[in-house]
C-alpha cells in the first residue's frame, strides 16, 4: 500500500476527489481546502493499493498535478485495518504484484548520478575487451 499527497489547485479538486473516490483501490481521501501553502492549494491525501497504483499516478499525471505541484508517495509499511471493510487491499494472488512504474522512474532521476569510478570501470572494461 502507498500513502499519496498533493497538493490540488482549487479548480481541480473537484475533478481529482470524484476520480480518486470511484476507483476501488483507493481508502482514506482526506482533502484539506485551502491548506497548502506554496504552493498554495488544497492538500489531499489518500492511501493505494499497489494493483490500483500505477492508474491513479497516470491519473495524477494527465490532470498536470505534477506541474504545479508535487506528488509525494510513501510506502505504508504496516497498516492497522479491518480487511471486510477494505477488499481491495487483499486481492492478490499468490504475492504477485505489478512494478509502480511512476516510483521506478523516480528513483532512476533520483539516484542517476555516477562517480568517477563508474567511468573509470567502463574503460578498464574496454580495454579488456579490446585486448581480449
Amino acid at each position: 500500500m502507498l500513502h499519496v499527497r498533493v497538493v490540488s489547485p482549487p479548480g481541480l479538486t473537484g475533478d481529482l476527489t470524484g476520480r480518486l473516490t470511484a476507483d476501488p483501490g483507493v481508502a482514506n481521501l482526506v482533502v484539506l481546502p485551502a491548506a497548502a501553502t506554496h504552493p498554495d492549494g488544497d492538500a489531499v491525501q489518500f492511501d493505494v493499493t499497489t494493483g490500483s497504483a500505477n492508474r491513479v499516478l497516470s491519473q495524477l499525471r494527465g490532470l498536470g498535478l505534477h506541474h504545479s505541484s508535487s506528488v509525494i508517495i510513501e510506502t505504508v509499511d504496516a497498516a492497522i485495518a479491518d480487511p471486510s471493510t477494505h477488499a481491495a487491499w487483499h486481492r492478490l494472488f499468490h504475492g504477485e504484484r505489478a512494478p509502480i512504474w511512476e516510483l521506478m522512474y523516480a528513483r532512476i532521476r533520483e539516484d542517476a548520478e555516477y562517480g568517477p569510478s563508474f567511468f573509470l570501470l567502463l574503460v578498464l572494461a574496454g580495454l579488456i575487451g579490446a585486448s581480449g
